[in-house]
């Protein structure tokens, strides 16, 4: 749908805008969800929260784009997976983001243990770190598409994979007293979180200009298993 509806030299922007939404969502909810809860109550918000999907169910009914009809080659996952392997781009992209993700997602698991076990934070800054990773997301989202203007949107995937993995490494680095710790958690998850950004964008504008229509849906289901 996103190629039906917007033209190839706002890819990059409209990814952008895609990606901003769900980080600001992710700032924004936590937030108003508790406000909700605290001033109305708990099925008030839940009643909030579905009122805001049929809302949205209904503005995405009135969109009718010209998709391309699918492939029919069968297996299909199995013909996209034979075009990730022949496409050397997308080849490529799929190896950056599996090897980042994997370290990530490694991280990721262990970090709130050893932020509150070894590093003693409470719930409180704990939060504010973590708070820190969906404001990064926010910033990677809005600067985007200048960056790509600039570098290209190979350079800035590139530069989005190693600003994913460099911050991190603020995490073992992480002694001595709490104002010292805090600014460098801070710092490797909104940096983090702004490289995840950049490559989520700058992938989904590679697979969106390279992928042919008809086989788009399969390519984008094995490039993400």
């Amino acid at each position: 749908m996103f190629k039906a509806l917007v033209p190839p030299e706002h890819y990059v922007a409209g990814n952008s805008l895609s990606s901003g939404s769900r980080a600001m969502a992710k700032v924004v909810g936590p937030s108003a969800g508790g406000f909700l809860v605290q001033v109305f109550s708990a099925p008030v918000a839940l009643l909030v929260d579905a009122v805001s999907y049929l809302v949205s169910a209904v503005q995405l009914a009135r969109i009718a784009p010209r998709e391309a009809p699918p492939s029919h080659e069968r297996p299909r996952l199995r013909a996209a997976g034979r075009f990730i392997l022949r496409s050397r781009t997308i080849r490529a992209a799929l190896a950056a983001t599996a090897t980042v993700n994997f370290f990530c997602f490694v991280t990721t698991t262990l970090f709130v243990l050893y932020a509150t076990t070894s590093l003693g934070l409470g719930a409180g800054l704990l939060g504010t770190v973590l708070g820190a990773g969906a404001v990064g997301a926010v910033v990677g989202a809005v600067s985007a598409t200048p960056l790509t203007r600039h570098l290209g949107v190979g350079r800035t995937f590139l530069l989005g994979c190693l600003a994913t993995a460099a911050p991190l490494l603020l995490i073992p680095a992480a002694h001595g007293t709490r104002s010292a710790v805090l600014p460098m958690l801070v710092g490797a998850q909104f940096g983090s979180a702004m490289g995840v950004i950049w490559i989520d964008i700058t992938a989904a504008t590679l697979l969106t200009s390279q992928v042919p229509d008809a086989m788009r849906s399969s390519v984008f289901g094995a490039y993400q298993g």
